[in-house]
């Protein structure tokens, strides 16, 4: 791993890196298109997988017209329904592990913690403070502004020094977003994004521990 003193300023994604909550949201998004059929709600899970980064708000349209639905009613009704199923199910999700004692150690040392996440941001404050995190970041920042715009912001309203920032994440988003905004990148492998580290290109580790 990566020598973290160097760093001050550390950024999180959520899913995949704090909790083993991706498959629970690929899960739900079978659940509540189940009554389209297996073809559907498989193509949906797929594609859920393989982008993990992607807001709700891009992939709740598209899989609406995937169902032949293309009703902003219910885009909404969907959003809400998936909310509720899924906010209960990443609370009671697996911690990545070690990232727990890793968040509190480095909070000790000084270093400024924060959260970049597709994860709607109302959201994302409810499940962090259900989680009893909410104390150790100094900015909860999810959908639906992109993770790039997000880390923009940071920088600007926080003022990150990005030479001396590291974002983890486990997505292809994720480092886009960090390379775009000029700040380091470290992979946290999962069974869901080998095609990334076959391309050899990131600082990568297994878990926290």
């Amino acid at each position: 791993m990566i020598p973290i003193d160097r760093f001050d300023y550390l950024l999180f994604d959520f899913d995949g890196v704090i909790k083993e909550s991706n498959l629970i949201k690929g899960e739900v998004f079978k659940k509540i298109f189940k009554d389209f059929g297996p073809e559907v709600t498989s193509k949906i899970f797929n594609h859920h997988i393989s982008n993990g980064g992607i807001s709700r708000y891009e992939k709740i349209p598209l899989y609406l017209s995937w169902a032949g639905i293309k009703n902003n009613k219910n885009i909404k009704e969907f959003e809400k329904l998936f909310s509720e199923l899924v906010v209960r199910e990443v609370i009671a999700s697996e911690w990545v592990p070690g990232v727990e004692n890793f968040i509190r150690e480095q909070y000790s040392h000084g270093k400024k913690l924060f959260i970049v996440s597709a994860t709607p941001t109302f959201e994302l404050k409810q499940i962090i403070r259900s989680i009893g995190l909410e104390n150790f970041f100094h900015e909860l920042m999810g959908s639906p502004a992109e993770k790039s715009d997000n880390i923009k912001s940071l920088i600007t309203k926080k003022e990150i020094v990005p030479k001396k920032s590291i974002f983890f994440g486990d997505t292809h988003t994720d480092f886009n977003a960090a390379n775009l905004n000029s700040i380091g990148f470290v992979l946290r492998k999962t069974t869901y994004n080998n095609d990334i580290t076959r391309l050899n290109i990131y600082d990568s580790i297994n878990d926290f521990r």
